[in-house]
Order: C-alpha cells, then sequence, then structure tokens
C-alpha cells in the first residue's frame, strides 16, 4: 500500500531509482507514486490557520476533495489533503499522494519543454511553425513558435475537431498506433488540422489549440529516426516526463514523478487517482481518442509534485535563468493578468491590489469537472498550489489562494514561512557535524539518523539542521543545539530515543511541529 510506505524506505527506493534511473522511470509507473508518497510523508502535519481558510472554502463550496501545498524560501513546506477521491464512498480519501488533473497547467508543462529544446538549439522561438510541423496548413505558416507559446498566434481557443467517428475511420486513418492514439499529439493533429485563425498573428487571445499544435510539434520532433534523441525521451509525454519533471535524469534535488497524461481508458495506470465529480467520460464523441488534450489540458499529478513544479521554475532547476526570464516576459495581457510563456503574471495594478505588493507567476487549470491553480511570489519562493475533483469557481480559487497567502507573506498576519527561524553558523553547522560523530561512536544513532534525514531533505548538514532546531520550536530548539555543541551526549541521547520513536517510527497524526519536550 502507498499509504504505508515509509519515508526510510522511500529513500532507499530513491538510491535504487539514481543508480537505474533510465531503465526504471517512466511515466505512469507505479514505483513513481509509491517513491512520491514516501518522499512527502514528512510534509504531512497540521497548520491551524490553513486548515481554518480550508475548511471554511470546502463548507462554502461543496467541495468533494481536495489538496493544498505551502512553499516556503523556495522548498515544500507542508501538504495536507481533505474530503474524498471519489463522491460518496468513504473509502477513498483524497489523500496527499493521490494524483489528481491539472487542466490547463498541462500547458506550464509544455512551454517548458519547448524552452528546453530552444536552449538544445532544436527549436529557434522566432521561426516560422512550418519548419518543425509536417504537412502545416496553409493558413498556419506565419505563426511563429513563440506566438504559440505566448498565446498570440490568431488561433481560437479551442481546435475545430475533426475526428474518427467509428473504429473502423480510427484505424483507417492511425493504423500504426495502436487502440489509442489520443495521447499521441501528432495523431491528434491531424484530426484539427481545418481549424482557422480568427485574428491576425500578434493578437493576444487565450488558445488551447495553439498549445496542442505545440505538444505536436515536440511529438513529431522526438520521434523522428533522423533526429537525435534518446529513447527515454521520445514522443511528447516522455520527453516532458523525462526532461521537465526528471531535469534529463537528475534524480537528486527536485524531481517530479507523478506527472503522468491522463485519459478515461488509462486510469488504471495511476494509482489512487482522483475521480472529477461528476465524471464526464460521455462527453467525448470518440471515448478511444481522449487525451489529445494533453499539452494543453492532459496532466495530472499530486499536490507534492505541482509545489514542486514552482520550485523548480522558480530556481532554474529546469532552464537557466536567461530563458527563464524569457518565459517571465509580458508578451500581452488578458484581463488582470499579464501573458508569459506558459505562465501569468498579475499586472502592476494586481499586483498591487491583489498579490500584496509582490511579484508572482501563477496558472491555473480545469478539465473536466478537476480544478487547480498553483502561485508563487518568485523573490520570496513563496507559493501555494492547490488541487480540486469538482468543480470550483476560478475566481473563488484565486481568493483561496490569496486568503492562505496573507497567512504567510501578508503584513496583516505573522508569517508562518519565518517563524522559529534558527540559522547555524558554517562554524556551528561543522562542530555540530563532529560531535554527531562522536556521539555516534558512543551512544544509540537515533539523533544521527534524523540528522541524516534533514540533510537529505535540504541538502545540506547546516540546513537541515536549522530545519530540526526550528521544528522542535522554541523551548527545545536552541536547548538542543546547545547539548550537541557541548558535547552532552547522555542528554542528547535520552531525547533522541523519544524523538525517533515518536516522530518517525510512527504515521503523522495533527503534529505540526516535532513533541516540544522540556530539554534539561
Amino acid at each position: 500500500m502507498v499509504g504505508t510506505f515509509s519515508y526510510v524506505e522511500g529513500l532507499r527506493v530513491r538510491l535504487l531509482l539514481t543508480r537505474n534511473a533510465k531503465t526504471m522511470c517512466k511515466p505512469c509507473n507505479p514505483i513513481n507514486y509509491q517513491l512520491t508518497a514516501a518522499r512527502d510523508y514528512s510534509y504531512l502535519g497540521n497548520i491551524p490557520e490553513v486548515d481554518t481558510v480550508m475548511n471554511d472554502f470546502i463548507d462554502a463550496n461543496n467541495s468533494v476533495g481536495c489538496a493544498v501545498g505551502i512553499v516556503c524560501n523556495n522548498q515544500v513546506h507542508y501538504l495536507k489533503a481533505y474530503g474524498l477521491s471519489r463522491q460518496n464512498d468513504a473509502d477513498t480519501a483524497f489523500q496527499y499522494y493521490t494524483p489528481s488533473s491539472v487542466g490547463s497547467i498541462s500547458k506550464t508543462l509544455t512551454a517548458l519543454a519547448i524552452l528546453v529544446l530552444h536552449e538544445r538549439e532544436k527549436i529557434d522561438l522566432q521561426q516560422t511553425i512550418n519548419a518543425y510541423l509536417p504537412f502545416c496548413p496553409v493558413a498556419w505558416r506565419d505563426i511563429t513558435v513563440l506566438e504559440l507559446l505566448s498565446h498570440s498566434s490568431g488561433l481560437p481557443r479551442e481546435p475545430s475537431m475533426n475526428f474518427p467517428s467509428t473504429e473502423a475511420d480510427l484505424i483507417s486513418k492511425f493504423p500504426d498506433d495502436g487502440d489509442h492514439p489520443g495521447i499521441f499529439p501528432r495523431n491528434a493533429y491531424f484530426g484539427y488540422r481545418s481549424t482557422e485563425k480568427q485574428t491576425a498573428s500578434g493578437t493576444s487571445s487565450y488558445s488551447n489549440a495553439g498549445y496542442t499544435i505545440l505538444g505536436a510539434i515536440i511529438d513529431f520532433m522526438t520521434t523522428n529516426p533522423a533526429n537525435d534523441f534518446a529513447p527515454v525521451e521520445r514522443g511528447y509525454e516522455n520527453f516532458v516526463w523525462w526532461n521537465v519533471c526528471m531535469k534529463g535524469g537528475t534524480i537528486s534535488g527536485d524531481t517530479m514523478l507523478s506527472p503522468c497524461l491522463n485519459a478515461y481508458w488509462r486510469q488504471a495506470d495511476i494509482p489512487n487517482l482522483a475521480f472529477d465529480q461528476p465524471g464526464n467520460a460521455e462527453s467525448f464523441v470518440n471515448r478511444r481518442y481522449t487525451g489529445w488534450e494533453g499539452p494543453a489540458g492532459g496532466w495530472t499529478m499530486t499536490i507534492g509534485d505541482l509545489a514542486r513544479l514552482m520550485i523548480m521554475i522558480n530556481t532554474n532547476q529546469i532552464i537557466s535563468e536567461e530563458t527563464r526570464q524569457l518565459m517571465m516576459d509580458n508578451y500581452g495581457v488578458t484581463g488582470t493578468s499579464a501573458l508569459g510563456l506558459g505562465v501569468f503574471r498579475p499586472t502592476a495594478g494586481s499586483q498591487a491590489a491583489e498579490y500584496f505588493g509582490a511579484p508572482a507567476f501563477f496558472h491555473s487549470g480545469r478539465i473536466g469537472n478537476y480544478d487547480a491553480r498553483y502561485t508563487m511570489w518568485n523573490e520570496s519562493g513563496f507559493g501555494i498550489a492547490l488541487l480540486f475533483n469538482s468543480r470550483t469557481e476560478s475566481s473563488a480559487i484565486k481568493q483561496l489562494t490569496l486568503n492562505l497567502a496573507g497567512h504567510f507573506i501578508g503584513n496583516r498576519f505573522t508569517s508562518l514561512c519565518n517563524a522559529n527561524d534558527i540559522v547555524l553558523s558554517t562554524s556551528d553547522a561543522q562542530k555540530v557535524g563532529t560531535q554527531l560523530y562522536h556521539f555516534s561512536k558512543h551512544h544509540q544513532r537515533d539523533v544521527v539518523r534524523i540528522v541524516e534525514l534533514y540533510q537529505h531533505r535540504y541538502g545540506s548538514l547546516e540546513r537541515g539542521v536549522g530545519a530540526l532546531l526550528k521544528n522542535l520550536g522554541d523551548n527545545s530548539g536552541p536547548k538542543l543545539l546547545d547539548h550537541l555543541l557541548k558535547g552532552e551526549f547522555e542528554v542528547v541521547a535520552r531525547y533522541a530515543n523519544r524523538l525517533f520513536r515518536e516522530r518517525l517510527m510512527t504515521p503523522p497524526t495533527n503534529a505540526h511541529t516535532l513533541p516540544d519536550y522540556d530539554i534539561e
């Protein structure tokens, strides 16, 4: 069971994946979801201010199931889920490891994949798309890749569909691509090539059609045997998963393992998948063709990975700083939002009035009755991710985001991100490391194991021990640090026995912080 997969076991699996990444890792692999659950276990807990806001929202909007992720200082800080993943089934709780569809947030993944190809000099953003798109319709031949990315191609919001209406028609048009060609954008492309432009290129107008074309470009380019792509990155889904979610197979740091293209015939491939309420499977003309929305709206992921998507963008883990600035530039305005490449940013007025005066980037998504949104305040590294499996008004989700953010970055409240920060100096971190080495020689290893986990999570001993001490609270944190620096091992050992047993060997309940014992 995913839910019983411990964090320590997750580290072992992580090491296994590191050694065998290219042969074991692929989208929708069950081990991806096991590892994601294990990795995110340590972010569970209870922040009363968050629970109050979320529960009020759930009651007011009759939400079936949802999840929230909080990012502080470019690190996942807190994850929690509420309600059910399937309506009227009390045995299917919406969990922190529940994948849910993110709708148009898929455009962020597609944009990042195009920008990776741009950095690899495979795609010129200023080039017209007929250079990359076989059988490009005449009406599209003046559209550039950049115009598709920035919603300024002149194409309508939705493509004009001409999908196969019968099984015989499907087989005759696509004889070589299996039972369900919908998740291959190069095939879906032939179902909407009749789509006409509505306005001249250069006019800002949000377009799902434009992003389905971008997915087709990626799919055609990476599956062409003449092009130099590794087997693990051939095809749209594989390329996005490998080069955006996994950063080209770089296991260390932030990665997203759970993202996977969702289609109704593929639900069994996605463990613990949240179902949209009510299900909309019958809304498709040809259910065997579901999945064509992929590049514009077809991805699914867990709340932890949606939070990590913000972090990876903001810390240049997928693309360079120069390319990220290109992504965040202003390419037009729609309502109170400025258009970037696969992202939106608040306009100056909206930033001042709604976003606490701080720069941010965001994207929302809806497909069927799924809803999602991420919002990242890029300068502070603070972000909020939200998933829903029942339809919720976009304006309400935006307001929920801002209500939650007020408790962390708003001037009206004490910031929950910065409370009780304990920063270790480099010399103290080195001394703690030396003391822990001697401690491990003469005493039980519980404290050492705890610090190892924190060091793995935060990337360095200095940051890891600082985070551990912060979580201990005002009373215990400074005292434990003092005992460690002084080498008072007996006191540390007594405390560590209780800490390790209660925090790491049992499932989390409602405790957000570690037990606040009064250390002698």
